[in-house]
This record gives structure tokens, C-alpha cells and sequence, in this order.
């Protein structure tokens, strides 16, 4: 195996792992009330800001696309975290 070839596979590896830590973070935030309790207050001030600037009268004001839901959870990331039941890969 060629130095190219071993890169393409460790990236994929990384992928791969990437897409396991997501769905474990968006499967204990589904089921943790302590984490979804913060996930959905953070929605709701987004979304909020959401009804009161670009959006407003629109009737998408209440919904986020999904890259918006990634930056918010990336804002929200580290009090996500503290949960003691966080999972340790995500």
C-alpha cells in the first residue's frame, strides 16, 4: 500500500468515526432530559432571533435549517459536555 493510499483510508476511518460521534451525540441528546432541556432552550432563543430579524412574517420564522441547528449545537457544545453521561467519543 502506497503513502496516498494509506491517507484515503485513515481519512475514511476518520470519517467514519466523525459520523458515530454525531449520532451518539444526537441520540443522548434525544434521550437525556438534561441535554435535551438545553438543546431546545437554546433552539428557542435562536429561533427567536430568527422570527425577529430576516425572517420575520416568513413562515419558516420558527424553523431552523439544518446547518443553523450544527452552529448552535457547536455554541452549546460545552455545556452539553458537563453531562456526566455525555458520550465520550462525541
Amino acid at each position: 500500500m502506497d503513502n496516498d493510499e494509506f491517507k484515503k483510508i485513515a481519512r475514511l476511518k476518520s470519517a467514519r468515526w466523525a459520523l458515530n460521534a454525531l449520532a451518539e451525540a444526537a441520540q443522548h441528546i434525544r434521550t437525556c432530559n438534561r441535554c435535551e432541556r438545553i438543546f431546545l432552550t437554546a433552539y428557542d432563543a435562536y429561533t427567536e432571533r430568527l422570527a425577529e430579524g430576516e425572517r420575520a412574517n416568513s413562515e419558516m420564522q420558527y424553523a431552523m435549517h439544518p446547518s443553523d441547528v450544527w452552529s448552535m449545537t457547536k455554541e452549546i457544545l460545552v455545556d452539553l459536555r458537563q453531562c456526566e453521561s455525555w458520550p465520550k467519543m462525541a
